[in-house]
């Protein structure tokens, strides 16, 4: 049977029907239970309208793939000539995928795809579809390969080899369904506005430290080495506030940015339900709001921990305020930190690969935000997990225009034909 190994990359893109692409790489035939078909891709893009229809055969795909790819590239021409960016959010999907149709040969691995588009949503069901496929489409997987995040500069590539992860929290404070107004009930209520914007003000003061009791307790130790992490990555801190848009961060060393970014936890409040919020004066008192805040954890933080912690803290700044309304608060995501082995033979691949294409060494680095997808392969399938991000550090990520440059789309499509090569040397 010969030597069997597999390598899955994951690209996470953002469109409404689809947005995390996983490479599963075997030596054996692509998805035998579904014959010649490996893979049917059906994505339109209402801007530019892309459709793929990507057919897996034994022999004559690579040739098929390289026509198909070129109708993509006729489609999409146009786009490129405007915006001088590809294909928005979906950016690292197609050069990853193309990154396997030059080969005039044999591909040194062979490849599995698997499309899912509800990240944004919670990936309703992922986890358990995981669990239920590990011993089936993912049995005998030796690697995990993700690519969703962005470099922290406009030219230097990175591999990731951590996130944060994300408890999401709401508290509401009630005193009857209906509004009141101002003018009839204002000064003789326990307002519940009033009640929610102390709340929210006892989180986090203006140095960005979290002021929940004991939040800081499990944050694994900074160690030497960890801090020699930092201090070799290429960060222009100029080059990063302009590329951001800020006028100031709250820290003013690359070290300190770093660190806070992607080992420290971080507390964000993201809005008010129930609140007026739109143009013009009215006078309105809110009968009931929910405020919205998430913190984002880091090793060795416990999810269920860090919920008691909150939950403990908002009441009994509650309690000290006497109020009548009513006060509940509920943790409604929660997603561990991930981390891994960069000593690994696939973060050691990928970084042979880096070199071959860029001519320099990838700065080492973590992610401030959370990919759940990391630690739940991490731990059900029980193979080692690398990020590869393909994007610049101004691609917008998650905001308006998102995009990702022509020239990562091309040094992306090189990068996964090198890692592809190394792989199969690996064995």
């Amino acid at each position: 049977m010969g030597l069997v190994f597999f390598c899955l990359i994951l690209i996470l893109s953002y469109l409404v029907f689809f947005n995390l692409l996983f490479l599963l790489i075997t030596k054996y035939d692509l998805l035998a239970e579904t014959n010649t078909h490996f893979l049917n891709v059906s994505a339109a893009l209402q801007m530019i309208k892309i459709e793929i229809s990507m057919t897996f055969r034994r022999n004559p795909w690579i040739s098929s793939l390289r026509a198909q790819w070129f109708s993509l590239d006729v489609q999409i021409r146009a786009l490129e000539q405007r915006q001088g960016y590809r294909f928005e959010e979906v950016g690292p999907l197609f050069p990853a995928s193309r990154g396997h149709c030059w080969w005039t040969q044999d591909l040194p691995v062979n490849i599995k795809f698997i499309i899912e588009g509800m990240e944004e949503a919670g990936s309703v069901a992922l986890e358990e579809l995981v669990e239920k496929e590990k011993n089936r489409f993912f049995s005998g997987v030796d690697y995990i390969v993700i690519s969703d995040n962005l470099w922290i500069s406009q030219r230097k590539p990175a591999i990731t080899y951590g996130t944060r992860g994300n408890s999401y929290f709401t508290v509401e404070v009630k005193c009857r369904d209906q509004d009141f107004h101002s003018g009839t009930f204002g000064g003789i209520l326990h307002e519940p506005m009033a009640d929610l914007v102390a709340l929210l003000g006892s989180l986090v003061d203006s140095s960005g430290h979290i002021l929940v009791p004991g939040i800081y307790d499990e944050v694994a130790p900074l160690t030497e080495e960890e801090i020699n992490t930092y201090k070799a990555i290429h960060l222009d801190l100029e080059e990063y506030r302009n590329s951001s848009r800020v006028e100031k961060f709250l820290f003013d060393t690359k070290e300190e940015i770093l660190m806070h970014l992607w080992r420290y936890p971080s507390l964000s409040i993201h809005g008010i339900e129930g609140a007026f919020d739109e143009p013009g004066a009215k006078t309105v008192i809110p009968g009931q709001v929910i405020g919205k805040f998430s913190i984002r954890l880091v090793p060795h933080m416990n999810v269920s921990v860090v919920e008691k912690q909150v939950t403990q803290h908002l009441e009994d700044v509650f309690s000290k305020r006497n109020s009548s309304n009513k006060m509940v608060v509920s943790m409604t995501l929660g997603l561990h930190p991930w981390i891994a082995n960069i000593n690994d033979t696939q973060y050691l691949a990928a970084k042979r690969a880096i070199r071959t294409v860029f001519g320099t060494e990838p700065d080492m680095i973590r992610d401030g935000s959370t990919i759940p997808i990391a630690k739940m392969f991490q731990e059900i399938v029980h193979k080692s997990v690398v990020l590869i991000p393909l994007g610049a550090v101004d691609d917008g990520e998650h905001s308006q225009n998102e995009k990702i440059n022509r020239w990562n789309y091309i040094e992306g499509t090189k990068l996964f034909a090198a890692f592809f090569l190394e792989m199969a040397q690996l064995h």
